[in-house]
């Protein structure tokens, strides 16, 4: 995935208009399903860190509880940590290895 991808999903966590969270998780998702982990299913681009970001800002915009345990901040970690990575082989690189544990 492309480093903006990370820094948007980050940013998305102060975002108050649910529309544009939902445009821009539509772009990323069109390109979270191009990815190789992608050939896993559903289950895993549900579970990707920049999804978890998404859902959870636009849940907690609905005033709806949103309780993934771990999972948020593991997901605001990765995320954090992949948009500092400027290379895009060193990010794919770990993108794989992260992919494991989604």
């Amino acid at each position: 995935m492309k480093q903006g991808h990370y820094k948007d999903a980050v940013l998305v966590q102060s975002a108050v208009n649910c529309s544009g969270i939902v445009h821009s998780m539509s772009r990323m998702m069109d390109e979270l399903w191009k990815e190789p982990g992608a050939e896993q299913g559903t289950d895993w681009v549900n579970r990707h860190p920049l999804v978890v970001l998404y859902v959870a800002q636009l849940t907690y915009l609905s005033n709806k509880w949103f309780d993934c345990g771990a999972r948020y901040e593991v997901a605001l970690y990765i995320c954090e940590m992949l948009s500092e990575i400027e290379d895009d082989e060193e990010r794919a690189k770990l993108e794989l290895v992260i992919g494991e544990f989604s």
